[in-house]
């Protein structure tokens, strides 16, 4: 949203540590450049799907989830149980932020999937991605009443979820020819389901300033920043952005396959993390560049 004002800043912590499963914060940092808008980092929905895939890059889960929020914050575990009337444990379950993690790479996927022309792909990627049930974890595929699982976080507790839409029947053994509206009308709805479950404590708040008045985006925790971003990405992605003219693109990152949000041609790999000149995937490309003997 052009002009908005997002005041609301997250800190960097000086030290992120794993006991008992749980990802724990240590003192905040006092130096200059540890507060930050998480609202301006557009990909920061990319940096944290990459936890999901760490084993890909020859790294832990556990060390990625830790690398994650020594760079950005903790997630906000401790907001949503509190909301959901449940007790803190003092940090972040990892479990749940594996969840989380695994459960926006499957929403930037299906982003991804939704470009014109990938309807037979969005339609395949839907079927291998889901469990089809009818109250029983069997399925008979000459009822018309199919329910889709995934398995996804939804705030304070994690998949699997159900959708109580009606699964289209082409998603079913039972396949017609594609029918690309009905596919991606199925796929934005969970994407929607996805986003406005995870966001409820994502606001607009408006103020006085200077004889204007000025907006911005309040939020209780860090990962409902990250699939308010989720959202904003699925916006771009499905219709043309006025305010520049031109459409933006969900990519998948040249050498780790993680999808991120493009604005040129040019961008092949994840756009560096918060603080950063280049990503580690673009570094490792470039060296492996240099090092290739020349012919």
């Amino acid at each position: 949203m052009a002009g908005i004002d997002q005041v609301m800043l997250a800190v960097q912590p000086k030290e992120v540590v794993l006991k008992g499963n749980i990802l724990r914060v240590g003192p905040l940092q006092s130096a200059i450049g540890a507060r930050f808008d998480p609202f301006k980092s557009e990909n920061l929905p990319n940096a944290f799907a990459r936890i999901d895939k760490a084993r890909a890059r020859g790294e832990t889960p556990e060390k990625a989830a830790i690398s994650f929020e020594s760079r950005y914050g903790a997630l906000g575990y401790h907001t949503l149980v509190m909301r959901a009337g449940g007790k803190p444990v003092g940090g972040d379950p990892l479990d749940w932020v594996l969840a989380h993690a695994g459960a926006v790479r499957f929403a930037l996927d299906l982003i991804m999937a939704l470009d014109p022309g990938n309807n037979e792909i969005l339609a395949d990627f839907l079927k291998d991605r889901a469990r089809y049930v009818k109250g029983t974890p069997t399925c008979d595929w000459e009822d018309d009443n199919l329910y889709g699982s995934f398995d996804v976080a939804i705030g304070a507790s994690y998949g699997p979820h159900w959708f109580s839409r009606q699964i289209p029947p082409i998603l079913g053994d039972r396949v017609e020819p594609v029918k690309g509206e009905l596919v991606r009308s199925f796929a934005i709805a969970i994407l929607a389901y996805l986003v406005t479950a995870n966001t409820e404590g994502v606001r607009y708040c408006f103020r006085e300033d200077g004889g204007r008045m000025t907006a911005y985006r309040s939020w209780d925790a860090l990962i409902e920043v990250i699939w308010a971003l989720v959202g904003d990405m699925a916006v771009s992605a499905t219709e043309q952005d006025k305010r520049k003219g031109k459409l933006a693109h969900i990519r998948g990152c040249a050498l780790c396959h993680t999808p991120f949000l493009a604005h040129h041609g040019r961008e092949r790999y994840c756009p560096p993390p918060e603080g950063s000149k280049e990503s580690l995937c673009g570094r490792t490309a470039r060296m492996r560049k240099l090092r290739k003997p020349r012919s």
